[in-house]
């Protein structure tokens, strides 16, 4: 029972350290997205929260 696991788990390892289903790294608009979604809005949010309290 283990075997097809095995073969199946090595197969998907095989897979990933070859890296052709990678795909390619973050263009500018997303890293512009990145950051104000993950930085800017929330830090602005809190500034008017503190302000507004």
């Amino acid at each position: 029972m283990n075997e097809p696991i095995a073969s199946d788990l090595e197969t998907r390892l095989n897979a990933l350290a070859a890296g052709e289903q990678q795909g390619e790294d973050f263009d500018a608009r997303s890293w512009f997205w990145l950051v104000m979604l993950g930085m800017v809005i929330p830090a602005l949010l809190l500034v008017i929260g503190w302000y507004c309290t």
